[in-house]
């Protein structure tokens, strides 16, 4: 009964979210017709982050050209009386600008970029744009490390869509940048228009990165030369799916293994109410990695080991955990078993959650490569399974001693099951 009633809510849900998105296209549309291109950008952030988040599908030409016509319209449009030149600071070498639609403190997107652009700092003259910032006095340390090595431009997040936009192409036209580095979202809307005729009209390559996994959507496609996937860890990866244009690049840990963390689980299990002799099993990303569809179903996975393990407990760190997904895990696990899960906030320091944990379940259908890396670089095992979205971004945890790697996620239970016997014999 509850498999039908989950089931039934998958496609009552995924049918509404395929109309949400028909009509989005439809009112984007007729905004474009009538030259309202503010409401047209609005629209299009709402369809895009559906887009991204449900695995509805990879590229959407009607997105695509609806953003190429607004940011053609605002390009052709005459530039406010402003200085949009940025000064050197590295002289002498190649001027780059790396376009990001946030810089947040946690994360695999913002550690990556970190890192990236850390290697980077002395080989390049490097100018960040950010696009979507929330709140600068709240990340006004984390973008001051950054303002240290590079020119950092912000784009408050309450200003019209529109004058982000033709702001960032009057940047991109005025200064000559050898290369556009963009690691805008995959739901990117400010970024997107923005590049669109600048690539067109100076003739500069853009290279796309992607943080250690293959968005099943994003926006950009047509103007991007080159994808980067980069793994936090130096690795070689099993990369034989990789899109033809696209290449791999490792990056360092960003955290040393023999680490010392003054951090008191103890005091994490009494404050969650976890027994300390309790087994800890804990997940981490954005909850549109764990949204189920059918035979990907993360909650069922929950449900069965909950139901056979009673000294199990799941910690699960998700950004963004909203009432469907907590609607659908009511609906997935029943009350007596619901008490062994606790939901926290994402952390600056996941290390510190990853410490006090048994195993890291990695999230499907979306799995995140980043953390299970974070994982084992500090001896922790992880579950995982054969992602069939995108096989190649944690095909890495086959060759993973401390991995229960499994071909289909039914056998996560079992792989489970192998990885506690065996801690426990040791």
């Amino acid at each position: 009964m509850m498999d039908k009633q989950q089931r039934e809510f998958v496609k009552a849900l995924r049918q509404n979210i395929e109309l949400t998105v028909l009509e989005g296209k439809n009112d984007i549309a007729k905004n474009i017709l009538y030259r309202n291109y503010e409401k047209a950008l609005s629209e299009l952030a709402r369809v895009t982050f559906i887009l991204k988040s449900f695995f509805l599908r990879f590229y959407d030409e009607d997105i695509e050209d609806m953003l190429q016509r607004i940011g053609t319209f605002l390009y052709s449009l005459p530039k406010k009386p402003q200085n949009f030149q940025i000064p050197v600071k590295n002289h002498g070498k190649p001027r780059i600008a790396v376009i990001l639609s946030t810089f947040p403190k946690f994360g695999g997107h913002a550690i990556s970029m970190k890192r990236w652009l850390e290697y980077t700092k002395d080989d390049f003259d490097i100018t960040v744009f950010i696009t979507n910032i929330y709140n600068e006095s709240i990340e006004g340390e984390h973008l001051e490390e950054l303002k240290s090595f590079a020119n950092v431009v912000t784009f408050d997040k309450k200003v019209p869509f529109t004058e982000r936009v033709t702001t960032l192409q009057a940047f991109l036209t005025v200064n000559d940048f050898q290369v556009i580095f963009s690691a805008h979202n995959p739901n990117g809307i400010i970024a997107a228009p923005a590049l669109y005729p600048v690539v067109d009209k100076k003739d500069v390559k853009v290279i796309y990165f992607s943080h250690d996994t293959f968005h099943p959507f994003w926006v950009g496609q047509k103007f991007v030369k080159c994808l980067i996937y980069s793994f936090p860890f130096f690795k070689k990866a099993i990369a034989a799916t990789l899109p033809k244009k696209a290449v791999l690049i490792p990056l360092a840990p960003n955290n040393p293994k023999n680490e010392a963390s003054k951090f008191d689980c103890e005091y994490l299990k009494e404050k969650l109410s976890i027994p300390k002799n309790a087994t800890l099993l804990i997940s981490a990303g954005n909850f549109q990695k764990i949204f189920p569809f059918m035979e990907y179903n993360y909650f069922r996975i929950m449900n069965e080991m909950l139901a056979k393990y009673k000294n199990l407990y799941f910690l699960l760190v998700f950004s963004a955990f909203n009432k469907a997904l907590w609607d659908l895990m009511t609906i997935s696990i029943p009350i007596t078993l619901l008490n062994r899960i606790r939901l926290v906030k994402p952390t600056s320091n996941l290390n510190d959650l990853l410490k006090c944990a048994t195993f890291l379940l990695d999230t499907f259908p979306k799995c995140g490569p980043g953390v299970a890396a974070q994982a084992l670089n500090i001896g922790l095992p992880v579950i995982s399974y054969k992602n069939k979205i995108a096989p190649f971004i944690n095909n890495f945890l086959i060759h993973e001693k401390n991995a229960g790697f499994v071909e289909n996620v039914k056998d996560i239970p079992k792989a489970f099951e192998k990885m506690l016997e065996k801690k426990e014999h040791i």
